[in-house]
């Protein structure tokens, strides 16, 4: 899929609100809606998530995600931005929220081949994570174990890997 165009109509005001800690008016075209939904947002975070720029905001009393090629226009405001009591960018996307999620966090245990093992040791999926040597007929693999969050994205990552990876 190629990443979807957003003008910079769009870009500026929200780049600015962020910068500024300002809100936003904007007008967005949700997924399954008819018409194009006006409201007034307080912009938290910019995130880029499998190639798409979508904008972390409240509104109302919520936290949402919205796409931003789906936004028709974006007027800065004024008015300061309210982020939730105690809102924590780093936590909120631990948690998943970006992630389409199926559960609750999971103990990941599975064996991985020399270049897996790389990887992950290179880039660990977790905090807790522990890559354990295995001696073994098959070669040098090792033992992962991480605690993940059960989501679209650890289930893909999972799965991209094929035969390097025995769950």
């Amino acid at each position: 899929l190629r990443t979807p165009d957003v003008p910079e109509s769009i870009l500026e005001p929200v780049y600015e609100a962020l910068l500024e800690e300002r809100q936003l008016d904007v007008s967005y075209q949700g997924r399954h809606a008819a018409d194009p939904r006006q409201m007034t947002l307080s912009p938290l975070a910019l995130v880029l998530r499998h190639e798409v720029l979508m904008l972390i905001a409240r509104v109302g009393g919520k936290v949402y995600q919205l796409m931003l090629h789906r936004m028709h226009h974006a007027v800065l405001l004024d008015t300061k931005a309210v982020a939730p009591k105690g809102f924590n960018i780093d936590k909120y996307l631990a948690s998943g929220e970006v992630g389409f999620r199926f559960g609750d966090e999971f103990v990941l245990e599975a064996r991985v081949d020399p270049l897996l093992t790389f990887t992950v040791t290179e880039s660990p999926l977790s905090a807790d994570q522990t890559v354990t040597l295995e001696s073994s007929d098959d070669g040098a693999w090792s033992v992962l174990r991480a605690t993940v969050p059960d989501n679209l994205e650890t289930r893909g990552w999972i799965s991209s890997y094929g035969p390097r990876i025995e769950v």
